[in-house]
């Protein structure tokens, strides 16, 4: 009996160990995972600019022989460097240089001015894997416009309008494709960059405690102060009115400059965030 017992029990081991085996067998591999910092490149050129831009990456695994893709889209206007490793090491940090350049010629025949794609991580294998996740890229490949007074250049998308003011008032327009001013509807534009006059300098708290101007501290919903290209400026969120707008404020050399975006309509879609970011004051 005892015999029976123990020779049972070897066979159940030896079954146990077998079906063990064979599961994990079966098992899939873990699939490697690549985290990116940033997790999204999105960057404004003009015409003729070349930008550098460095991006860093983590793999969850240990990986070997790996390449650095561009993908077709986007290879005439991005090279990258480097563009293979031999090792990548689980949870080391590894960097990865971009340079990005809008060449004049090629970037007059993007319709739009902008191109999407993405940097991947691929092996070398014959299959060429690509692990997850490729980090998006977008490319807005905008137009230069300088103010009248030469007080500031911005970035504008190529197939907007672009209306400066009469000598009265220091305002430009912004008006995107398929639409018109239409003051019976009040409609005027979607963007607005206005230059007012700040012959003393005053400070934003100053300025907008004026009794001529609109208090936009009073009428914002949210504001934060913040630099924008090595200037002083203000973020205004849900400012009140007939229609809602953000509004952000600079102060340059006797005056401030109010980018408003009109009904917020460009929140969302990285227009009114690339045009400020491009603000540069002359």
């Amino acid at each position: 009996m005892k015999k029976f017992i123990y020779t049972s029990i070897f066979f159940l081991s030896v079954f146990i160990i077998i079906s063990s085996f064979l599961f994990d067998s079966k098992s899939p591999a873990k699939t490697p995972t690549i985290s990116w910092n940033p997790t999204k490149i999105n960057e404004t050129l003009s015409p003729g600019e070349l930008k550098s831009v460095n991006v860093s990456f983590v793999s969850s695994q240990d990986l070997n022989n790996v390449d650095v893709v561009i993908v077709p889209e986007l290879q005439p206007y991005v090279e990258v460097s480097p563009d293979s490793f031999t090792h990548v090491n689980t949870g080391a940090q590894y960097s990865i240089n971009l340079m990005i350049n809008a060449p004049a010629a090629a970037v007059s025949e993007i319709l739009d001015g902008i191109i999407v794609g993405s940097l991947q991580i691929k092996n070398t294998t014959k299959n060429r894997r690509t692990y997850a996740r490729p980090i998006p890229i977008i490319l807005n490949f905008w137009k230069s416009f300088t103010n009248q007074e030469g007080e500031y250049s911005i970035l504008v998308p190529p197939d907007w309008q672009v209306r400066t003011s009469t000598a009265e008032a220091d305002f430009t327009i912004l008006i995107p494709p398929g639409r018109l001013p239409n003051p019976e509807r009040e409609y005027f534009a979607d963007l607005v960059i206005d230059s007012i006059q700040n012959p003393a300098n005053l400070s934003f708290i100053e300025f907008y405690e004026s009794p001529d101007r609109p208090n936009l501290f009073q009428d914002a919903q949210n504001y934060t102060f913040l630099q924008l290209n090595g200037f002083e400026a203000v973020l205004f969120e849900g400012v009140l009115g007939l229609v809602p707008r953000t509004i952000v404020s600079v102060m340059i050399e006797g005056h401030v400059v109010e980018i408003v975006d009109i009904n917020e309509n460009h929140q969302l879609d990285g227009i009114f965030e690339n045009i400020v970011s491009s603000f540069i004051a002359l």
